[in-house]
This record gives C-alpha cells, structure tokens and sequence, in this order.
C-alpha cells in the first residue's frame, strides 16, 4: 500500500511541476522575461521532463514487479530521482536568490537573472 502511495504521490507532484512549467512559459510568452530567465528556467524543465518522461515510469515498472511479489535486481533509479531533486533545488534556489539581490557581482549565473524593475514610470501630463 505504501508503494502505491507514494506512486501516487510523486506523480501528482511531477504533474505540479509540469503545470507549473506551462505557466511559466505562458508567462514568459506574454511578458518580457529578464536576461537569462529562459536559461534559468531551461534546466528544471528538462530534469521534470526527462522525470516524467523516463525516469517515473521505470520506477512505476519497479513498483509493479514489488507489487506482483518479485524482486527487482538493485538499481541506481531512486538515488537518480533524488540527485535530479537536488540539482533542481539547487539550481532554483541560485537563479531565486541571485535575483533578488541588486548586486550579483561575482557570480556570472547569477547575473544572467536579475530582477525585472517593476518601478512605474513617471509621465507628464
């Protein structure tokens, strides 16, 4: 039971982070992103895509050999899905950080993705 739990609830999760993505890139289409937003959001798009798309179902199919009363040979996939996490985490954690922070000096990555001035304009009337 516990397997199926937590089947269920990585993919919920995964499928989050995919909407999340859209809404994301539905943003950035109609909005002017800052310099480098695009490349900061490249990478966790890819890890939650190659999650999905490769790495989810060959746990599903582990799952469903543990379920069926097989054991699966040792695999490295759990150690995989966790090392993609912290990459992501990571990753999000430099771009987030870097651009609230007015000064990124020093760190070329995190220059790449400041923070947009939403400051209204003055005008004249």
């Amino acid at each position: 039971m516990a397997l199926e739990v937590g089947q269920q609830t990585f993919h919920l999760y995964n499928r989050v982070e995919i909407g999340l993505l859209l809404g994301l890139a539905g943003f950035g289409a109609i909005w002017t992103p800052p310099r480098g937003w695009w490349f900061a959001l490249a990478l966790p798009a890819i890890v939650v895509l190659a999650q999905a798309l490769w790495l989810l179902p060959l746990l599903d199919a582990r799952i469903a050999a543990i379920i069926a009363g097989a054991t699966p040979p040792p695999s490295p996939l759990h150690v995989i899905y966790i090392a993609a996490e912290g990459l992501k985490t990571l990753w999000l954690l430099a771009f987030g950080l870097g651009g609230l922070s007015p000064q990124t000096a020093g760190s070329p990555w995190l220059a790449a993705a400041t923070r947009p001035d939403f400051t209204p304009a003055l005008t004249k009337d």
